[in-house]
């Protein structure tokens, strides 16, 4: 079987997705090709022979008529859908919904895609996140949906033996926009330094996936809460050499602090639970399905900065309750969110939409 993965730009999460779900399918004898819209500019790339770029109607057409995909999944750009129908594919149409903002943001792209995905595609795919199950449920009740964990590898992704730094380290990973909420991550930091001041903070993100007024606002706060001395960044970071650096701030008795709006599942909470390090992050939907408060990671109330600092103040301090933790983080990881579930689930979503088609 062939299948085709549509989306805009090998970044983010997205790119952590398809590098995940490669890995599950291949194993089932799933022949994966992932269509990017734009061309990276800072990524680490994998399987660059099933990775293709581009954007034009006639290119698409060509390459769809190379590999004869009995399958393609569209994440996101709904416009797409009535595209490839027009191309003249007549095969199975899967759309996926990954990585949405905040819920008002959610059922506004939700409302103006609605006719769209309603009349082009077979059916929807989402992780399971309750307020993306809640409002799909609403929206499309005719649509047949689909939603199941995402997987990760923890053969592949695991932690290393790393040397233990002098400070306590916090990081934070993701984008500079609204919805990942940096601000108060450096609000949060800023109040933890007080309370504990052997404290360094970890930054990383992709400078080229935002904007230049944005930049200058990053470093407006910083300046602003004097934090030039305990902040280090860390720009374009290869997803393969993450481990090392969430060892790190594990084997530093840190964590790794996720303040995002909303979360449609959460990759990077997720890679750091693998590695052994503690998480706390707010409650932000997609996250809910595997952080359980004081279980397997901490959850705050996005914008109650004490509470998150506080929480933040006890996974380094509470050696007992971290190591707890991190151990039943792993066996979660392990039991619920494999390569195998995954290519089960999604195979049996494939074969009920072939018997319905055929």
């Amino acid at each position: 079987m062939k299948i085709l993965f549509v989306f805009s730009v090998p970044n983010g999460g997205m790119m952590t997705l398809n590098y995940e779900r490669n890995i599950a399918l291949t194993q089932k004898g799933v022949d994966c090709h992932f269509l990017y819209f734009n061309e990276p500019k800072n990524t680490d790339i994998f399987n660059s022979q099933r990775n293709h770029f581009a954007n034009k109607d006639s290119e698409i057409k060509q390459l769809i008529q190379k590999h004869q995909f009995q399958v393609i999944i569209v994440c996101t750009y709904f416009s797409f859908l009535e595209r490839l129908r027009k191309m003249g594919y007549s095969g199975i149409i899967i759309f996926e919904i990954q990585g949405m903002g905040d819920y008002e943001y959610t059922v506004h792209w939700i409302e103006k895609g609605k006719s769209t995905i309603s009349k082009y595609a077979d059916a929807i795919l989402y992780p399971k996140t309750v307020f993306l199950d809640q409002l799909l449920k609403k929206y499309f009740p005719n649509k047949q949906l689909f939603s199941f964990h995402n997987s990760i590898d923890t053969t592949l992704f695991r932690s290393e033996e790393v040397p233990k730094p002098d400070k306590n380290i916090i990081g934070w990973i993701g984008r500079l926009d609204s919805n990942k909420n940096w601000q108060e991550f450096l609000l949060i930091g800023s109040l933890l330094l007080k309370m504990t001041p052997n404290l360094q903070l970890w930054v990383f993100h992709d400078p080229s996936v935002c904007s230049r007024e944005t930049l200058s606002s990053f470093t407006r706060w910083i300046n602003n809460l004097k934090l030039n001395d305990a902040l280090v960044v860390h720009e374009n970071i290869p997803r393969s050499k993450m481990p090392y650096y969430y060892s790190v701030i594990a084997k530093s008795n840190g964590l790794v602090c996720s303040t995002s709006r909303k979360e449609g599942f959460g990759y990077a909470i997720m890679e750091a639970m693998c590695c052994h390090c503690p998480v706390l992050t707010t409650r932000s939907g997609g996250v809910q399905s595997f952080v359980k408060h004081n279980v397997t990671g901490k959850l705050y109330d996005r914008g109650d900065i004490q509470k998150g600092a506080n929480e933040a103040r006890e996974l380094i301090q509470n050696q007992k309750l971290r190591m707890k933790m991190v151990t039943r983080a792993f066996q979660l990881i392990q039991s619920s969110f494999t390569p195998k579930q995954y290519s089960d689930q999604f195979l049996h979503m494939i074969d009920q939409l072939s018997t319905r088609a055929g």
